[in-house]
């Protein structure tokens, strides 16, 4: 029998096999056979003690063999050497691939070309083209830009021809012009004949960045409207029924939308300001005016009016931020606060916190002279009434 793991005797209530190879069993047995079932006895007769395989006796009969399948020497190598690897489900080695070098991962101009001829990564109908269809390519190629550049050239002076043969009346109606402004160094510029005109109407339709309005003489010319270089409108005035409007579509140039605006001094004018502005300045001095109208909204209005003949309407029904009226010396004014306001100075008196339906007069409103007669239909944050 194999002896026991050092330290590990067996217990008192195992079966043990030593108690009973003796005389009858043991190699000097006069027994010429051996007689009995019990398994290995044969093997124990002829002392060749075998390694237990059967539990003879309780849960704990069972010999210790002196060593064991797992004594082995544990080596990192699998499959274990001398074995078989039985695995069923093991996976076949990968081999490496030749993965395009390193490059620079916004350098995307060789990449379609690597792709589409590097051995391994052919992209679906892509391919190295034929030399035939690569030679008709580059003749293609070497027209088009020719080609292109012509075309653009053509164009561009196309439009040049277009602006600068472009009537500066059109329209066969003698009392209706229309005057579209033409591109110089300096910007745009129209202007209109007074035509033996004594009063006239002048409308401001679209909206733009800074309006300048000033009165002037200018001869025979009835209105010059400009633009700076680079301006963002292109005037185009239509000058019919009485009335001169100033529309002031988007300009080639995209650049800041100012316009400047010069009316004859030796009319009589009606003013409507329609479009919206930053900033309108508007200075009447020397002129003669019926009326004027701010009905396009502003972040600021500076008004300078002349000495009026009669009582003069100026109404703001856009609104306003700061709006600065000047007047020509002490001339009457009654001031008409319909939508409230933050403040009103008038007279150099400056009132606050202005309701609704107010009213102020100054300059000795009321007695029948000429004045002006504000009315602030809209809402204002202050109104600044001077004289100069």
């Amino acid at each position: 029998m194999a002896p026991n793991p050092p330290g590990d005797d067996p217990p008192a209530d195992v079966f043990d096999y030593e108690d009973y190879v003796g005389d009858d069993y043991g190699p000097d047995s006069p027994a010429s056979e051996f007689l009995g079932e019990r398994p290995g006895a044969e093997e124990y007769a002829t002392g060749e003690h075998p390694v237990e395989r059967y539990p003879v006796a309780g849960p704990l009969a069972q010999n210790y063999p002196a060593r064991t399948p797992y004594d082995e020497e544990l080596t990192g190598e699998w499959p274990a050497p001398g074995e078989e690897d039985t695995d069923p489900v093991g996976f076949e080695p990968v081999e490496a691939r030749d993965y395009p070098p390193p490059a620079d991962p916004f350098d995307d101009s060789d990449d379609l070309d690597y792709l589409t001829t590097h051995q391994g990564f052919e992209l679906p109908g892509w391919g190295a083209p034929e030399e035939a269809e690569t030679a008709q390519g580059a003749r293609v190629r070497r027209y088009r830009r020719p080609l292109l550049v012509a075309g653009v050239v053509l164009f561009l002076a196309g439009m040049a021809a277009a602006i600068l043969i472009a009537p500066r009346w059109v329209g066969d109606d003698p009392d209706r012009t229309e005057a579209v402004g033409r591109t110089g160094v300096s910007g745009d510029a129209v202007s209109g004949p007074v035509d033996g005109r004594e009063s006239a109407r002048f409308e401001l339709v679209d909206g733009a960045g800074s309006v300048r309005l000033r009165t002037d003489d200018l001869g025979d010319d009835l209105y010059r409207v400009t633009t700076p270089a680079g301006s963002g409108v292109t005037p185009k005035v239509d000058d019919a029924d009485g009335a001169v409007r100033l529309h002031l579509p988007a300009g080639v140039h995209g650049g800041p939308s100012e316009v400047t605006i010069v009316l004859n001094n030796k009319v009589r004018w009606t003013l409507q300001m329609n479009g919206g502005t930053a900033q309108t300045t508007v200075d009447l001095t020397g002129a003669v005016v019926d009326g004027v109208d701010l009905t396009g909204g502003a972040s600021r209005i500076d008004l300078t009016l002349p000495v009026p003949t009669s009582v003069v309407p100026v109404r703001m029904t856009g609104g306003v931020d700061q709006f600065l009226v000047r007047l020509a010396g002490a001339t009457p004014v009654r001031v008409q606060v319909q939508s409230g306001a933050g403040q009103v100075t008038l007279a150099g008196a400056t009132h606050k916190g202005i309701a609704p339906g107010r009213s102020f007069t100054a300059n000795g409103w009321g007695n029948g002279e000429a004045g002006f007669d504000v009315e602030a239909v809209a809402g204002m944050s202050a109104l600044t009434i001077t004289e100069s």
